[in-house]
């Protein structure tokens, strides 16, 4: 009705733009210009008053099935002399005409990575999100699924989302894919030196019912091995125990291997685990040259730490007592995993101990002295005496350093309620951290730290910081000293386990990097952000991208890397992490592998969708329902603004217009 209303308007100003000319024109000539006069105009009147054409259209609709056909390199292997995908052609085709003849509409589409990616693998996942995504199953019933299985997805939460029947076919081929693989390893990531430390493997097979071994390897070296049969059991939950001699991160490899079988698959047979090996029940060492309140606070905040047993020794004269009773062995007679030192400016040790001391700290043994430096100590301490021996109160800063350490964390949070303490001006000695100053015009150093060897000396140049407890409500000063504790007593050992699940993968296999990160205090770091550099065997950067977080560790998995040998370096700057692995990608595919069918996977899925399963047996009382009619109406829009045959006849018309006017000298 508006084109009609438009198309009147341009006829009466056509026709009054020409009913009067000077010179006058002939009957045809007036027509004709006419004509393309209100050609012109209506075409002006449509861009500017309806340039979108609508319109409604009556559909008339068939049920729509889809067959959705893989076509994976793993549908080319070989079954009993022919491709696997021939053996899928007859019950296809009888299923397609029976489908045809009830007025179905089929619609076929081939997929592997989705509907146009590699043919290395199979990812139904992304195929049918692919499909929702261009609105290809919208009228959609029910999928045909011609496919082995072999799907390399997560979940099939998207086919079920579908709201779609999946009814798989699945075809007459002896399977001849027989497997054994481990699934998970059960065991405890902390475990404790000299301690029996328990794994149980869970071992899988299929189509196979022979006898496997199990075997357990730590450092490289084989540590345990069992024998098992899947006659009877196709899972298996076999346990190992360990006990590990040395503290810090331990790599764990397991790995099934079946006898008198040539697996296809041997990817999945390995598993790798990392443990976090700690010691079994530390001891901290309290040298003081007095029993102060400043000891008796340390002492309290150790008391209730399960990890952690306290000895404390008195300084007299450069001899050592426990309660009165005189030590007469050295310090060696003491295995201790830290060494806390209160001196209030009168502690003496003799120099076989302070040897001692600083021979344990080489070796891994944490150093904690709070107060005054300790004469024999100077060669590993952090900070020293100066000229100034007047002892000055005040208050120390949370330096910027400390935030590279989780056990200041407590300063932080309490940094207000922390009074003034008791100092004198120390120095700091070369390659030394400050990692605190007193607020004073020189910022004389407060904390300091020094690594030497394996073992960490954290000097505390204050007297009195016990009274922190007092002015705070809560127990900022226990968990203070409970912390640091924790950490010295660890040695600097690597601190980062960075590994995949496997050294060697088939090209299209996804590989799975796995990092896990540990604090001074061998806590789980959870707030990184680790970044992954990979580079293949030329050194070219292939691949960018950050880790997840997943129950503890930082994982990452990668799909479709091309075959090479790649080093992958994982870092976080911010936290000061980084490590590297090395992997390979084979040149033969992981669909190669693939051989037989999946079959638990097509049943399983025509089970999540309510299905059914299409086999040469069955396929005869397959139930397929009359196709039904669906009428629909259809808005059509037609935007005739981005039509250019519109725009270009307007222009010749007006053109022609334009030319006839001036052959006829009309003004």
């Amino acid at each position: 009705m508006k084109y009609f209303v438009l198309f009147l308007i341009a006829i009466l100003v056509g026709w009054l733009y020409y009913r009067k000319t000077v010179p006058a024109l002939i009957t045809k000539e007036r027509i004709l210009l006419t004509f393309l006069r209100t050609l012109s105009v209506f075409l002006i009147l449509v861009y500017l008053f309806n340039p979108i054409l609508y319109y409604i259209k009556n559909v008339t609709r068939s049920s729509e099935v889809v067959f959705l056909r893989d076509i994976s390199n793993s549908m080319e292997l070989l079954e009993e002399s022919k491709a696997k995908s021939k053996h899928y052609v007859p019950l296809e085709n009888t299923l397609r005409n029976r489908y045809t003849a009830l007025g179905y509409q089929v619609t076929e589409y081939n997929f592997a990575t989705g509907l146009s990616g590699s043919k290395e693998r199979t990812d139904l996942t992304l195929t049918m999100n692919e499909l929702t995504k261009q609105n290809k199953l919208e009228e959609v019933s029910e999928i045909v699924l011609i496919s082995d299985g072999w799907f390399h997805d997560k979940s099939f939460d998207a086919v079920r989302l579908s709201g779609k029947r999946v009814n798989p076919i699945i075809p007459s081929i002896t399977n001849s894919s027989a497997d054994t693989y481990i699934s998970r390893v059960e065991f405890n990531e902390n475990a404790y030196r000299n301690e029996s430390t328990p794994f149980v493997v869970h071992c899988h097979s299929e189509q196979f019912n022979g006898d496997a071994t199990v075997k357990m390897f730590y450092l490289d070296k084989l540590i345990q091995a069992k024998d098992i049969s899947f006659k009877d059991e196709k899972v298996q939950n076999i346990e190992f125990s360990y006990a590990f001699k040395n503290t810090g991160l331990k790599k764990i490899n397991f790995e099934v291997t079946p006898k008198n079988l040539q697996e296809i698959i041997q990817s999945n047979n390995t598993v790798v685990t990392v443990s976090n090996v700690r010691e079994e029940k530390e001891t901290v060492l309290i040298i003081t040259d007095a029993m102060t309140w400043e000891t008796m606070y340390v002492m309290d905040a150790l008391k209730n730490n399960t990890r952690l047993q306290t000895q404390v020794l008195q300084a007299k004269n450069s001899s050592l007592y426990s309660g009165k009773k005189l030590l007469r062995e050295d310090l060696n007679s003491i295995n201790y995993s830290l060494l806390v030192l209160i001196n209030s400016d009168r502690l003496r040790l003799n120099s076989r101990n302070t040897g001692i001391i600083i021979d344990n700290l080489s070796k891994g043994k944490g150093l904690l002295l709070i107060g005054m430096p300790v004469q024999g100590l100077d060669s590993v301490a952090p900070l020293v005496k100066s000229n100034i021996s007047r002892v000055f109160t005040n208050t120390f800063s949370y330096g910027t350093k400390m935030s590279e350490y989780r056990s200041f964390d407590f300063i932080k949070s309490g940094i207000d309620n922390i009074p003034p303490v008791d100092y004198q001006y120390l120095s700091s000695k070369p390659n030394v951290e400050v990692l605190s100053s007193f607020i004073n015009n020189e910022s004389s150093p407060a904390i300091a730290l020094k690594k030497s060897g394996r073992g960490q000396f954290l000097h505390l140049g204050m007297l009195n910081l016990w009274k922190w407890q007092l002015w705070d409500n809560g127990d900022g000063y226990r968990k203070f000293i409970v912390s640091i504790c924790n950490w010295l007593s660890n040695s600097t050992e690597d601190r980062i386990a960075f590994y995949s699940d496997q050294p060697g993968y088939l090209q299209g296999e996804r590989v799975t990097l796995t990092l896990k990160a540990f604090d001074e205090k061998m806590e789980l770091i959870t707030d990184l952000q680790p970044n992954l550099i990979l580079k293949n065997s030329k050194s070219k950067e292939v691949l960018s991208e950050y880790f997840e977080l997943s129950e503890g560790n930082y994982m990452l998995k990668l799909d479709e890397l091309s075959p090479d040998k790649y080093t992958a370096n994982v870092s976080d700057t911010q936290n000061n992490i980084e490590s590297s692995l090395e992997f390979i990608v084979g040149e033969k595919g992981l669909e190669d592998a693939n051989i037989g069918l999946k079959k638990e996977n097509l049943q399983y899925l025509a089970s999540l969708t309510s299905g059914t399963v299409v086999t040469a047996s069955s396929i005869d009382g397959f139930d397929i329902s009359q196709a039904k009619e669906n009428h629909s109406k259809l808005n059509i829009e037609i935007p005739l603004y981005r039509k250019h045959l519109i725009l270009i006849l307007f222009l010749l018309v007006f053109a022609l217009e334009l030319l006839i006017r001036r052959r006829k000298g009309l003004i």
